[in-house]
């Protein structure tokens, strides 16, 4: 009877439940905000929390949904160019409260910050680029914004691990984001790929001066793009026509670039889109894309696709039924699978039945089962325990919170990097707290996991970390090192190191 009456609650809970939208921003026509429309279609009325809203510079479809934005939206140059605010959103987000039962999160960085009461689904486009892909993404130009993400880098991760840490669920738009999920905090997640949105069925409207035939590439105009890779491919292949569909900061740089078989058109609309995939001979893309949705709307039309072996292109094309790929974005390699994509024979009903794989029905039914199923479980606790315990518990089984290769290479050996993840537990220690055996016993897990991968280095001294940490860590991977005592063993009174207090002080400090 019991167990009854608790079945009966969360069904109850469940279909009564309030769902709320929180997305980064709502500036620029991407495959993140198609995602939003989604969502929005899945749950009618759900408001939508967001930093800024330019609705000139996204879809139209927004201009009759529910949104709420920030402070920052007032600042008109935000609007036009949000990576101008990316400092500032952390704390933006940390001070939004949504008030609902289940919040989703549409996230690449910012909105899984967001404060709420009830549960929250994270659907993860990729953790930060500017934090742990810096390599392959820089924000424009070298100005404040650039320079103070730069000096914000380490309490933005910290930042960023504890909004992760607060979800209940998470999702990912692609096998390769899972992994770097798992690789950047420790979680596993269900791979959710994004709809095609696109309607074939609807209106399609003419491009004055393109005949059928050409190659297609859309595509935002930034750098890990690698659009000019696919411009300058054509100076091989004056006998082909490229046309480039989209707008960003290296529009005028292609432009003076392109050879004259490239078309450049900036940013176009649905229709003009519709008849761009109709009517090109197949889809190029050399970008380092975390899923890729161009290869699966090309698709829905029948055409193939040549994309760079890498990423979420892996999960969207089907070699040699689909499309084929390139392995690197050079304009040799681009231009040898372009000759491939426009010579080889494709079967358009078989490309088609591939991208019904991907349809918006199958995601919409697919995040309202999430939503219901979370509803149902109310303000039980999130999906990991709290910050200061860095191993996730699955069956049993511990998780290990592995290292992500960017900040590897920014910190050095393994070990000590695992010491800059694990500097809270030192403050724990300087405080005089004390870390108990099974902590203990995931320390030694982790030690010995990446001992097995690459020798084992720690510093006579370091400022990622306190003194107790180092010592504990050398302990337990083995090694005898002489290291200075901790802090409650320090003497007091007037022979006590005046640094202490200031040194714990500067540990604490966080982003809000």
């Amino acid at each position: 009877m019991t167990v009854y009456s608790a079945e009966r609650k969360q069904i109850h809970r469940a279909q009564s439940a309030t769902v709320a939208i929180a997305h980064d921003y709502l500036t620029q026509r991407g495959g993140a905000e198609r995602v939003v429309l989604s969502i929005a279609k899945a749950f009618p009325g759900a408001m939508i929390h967001t930093s800024l809203f330019e609705p000139a510079d996204t879809f139209p479809e927004f201009a009759d949904l529910p949104i709420r934005t920030t402070a920052l939206d007032h600042i008109d140059p935000l609007r036009h160019n949000h990576r101008v605010a990316l400092p500032l959103l952390a704390r933006t987000f940390s001070r939004m409260k949504v008030a609902a039962d289940v919040v989703v999160c549409s996230s690449s960085g910012w909105a899984h910050g967001v404060s709420t009461e009830g549960r929250k689904v994270i659907y993860c486009y990729n953790p930060a680029r500017w934090l742990y892909q810096s390599d392959t993404y820089r924000p424009a130009g070298t100005g404040v914004a650039s320079v103070t993400l730069s000096m914000l880098n380490r309490p933005l991760r910290r930042w960023d691990h504890k909004a992760a840490l607060g979800a209940h669920r998470y999702l990912a738009i692609s096998t390769i984001v899972r992994e770097r999920i798992r690789l950047t905090y420790g979680l596993d997640a269900e791979v959710l790929h994004p709809p095609v949105t696109l309607d074939v069925e609807g209106p399609r409207e003419h491009i004055t001066g393109l005949e059928p035939g050409f190659v297609l590439c859309v595509s935002r105009l930034i750098s890990y793009k690698n659009v000019d890779a696919v411009v300058a491919a054509m100076h091989g292949m004056p006998g082909q026509r490229l046309v480039v569909a989209g707008g960003g900061p290296d529009f005028k740089a292609l432009q003076v670039s392109a050879p004259p078989n490239v078309d450049l058109l900036g940013v176009v609309n649905d229709n003009q889109l519709r008849w761009l995939y109709a009517n090109c001979a197949g889809v190029v893309s050399a970008s380092y894309e975390d899923f890729g949705l161009v290869p699966i709307e090309a698709a829905s039309f029948g055409k193939p696709a040549a994309l760079l072996r890498w990423g979420g292109f892996l999960d969207t094309l089907v070699e040699g039924m689909s499309g084929v790929f390139f392995d690197e974005p050079t304009p040799i390699a681009i231009g040898e699978a372009v000759q491939v994509l426009v010579k080889e024979p494709w079967s358009e009903s078989e490309i088609c039945r591939h991208a019904d794989e991907f349809s918006e029905s199958r995601f919409i039914q697919r995040i309202q089962t999430i939503a219901q199923e979370e509803a149902s479980l109310g303000g039980s606790s999130s999906l990991v325990p709290t910050p200061n315990d860095r191993v996730v518990m699955t069956n049993a089984a511990p998780r290990m919170p592995l290292i992500p290769a960017p900040y590897r290479a920014n910190h050095g050996a393994p070990v000590v990097t695992l010491a800059a993840r694990l500097c809270d537990q030192s403050n724990d220690h300087r405080r005089g707290s004390r870390i108990g055996h099974s902590r203990d016993d995931h320390l030694v897990r982790l030690v010995e996991h990446v001992a097995n991968q690459r020798p084992r280095q720690l510093p006579q001294r370091s400022s990622l970390v306190g003194p107790t940490l180092v010592a504990r860590l050398a302990h337990l991977a083995g090694e005898r090192r002489p290291v200075s005592q901790p802090h409650r063993h320090q003497p007091h009174g007037r022979d006590a190191p005046s640094r202490a207090r200031g040194d714990n002080q500067r540990h604490r400090h966080r982003v809000s």
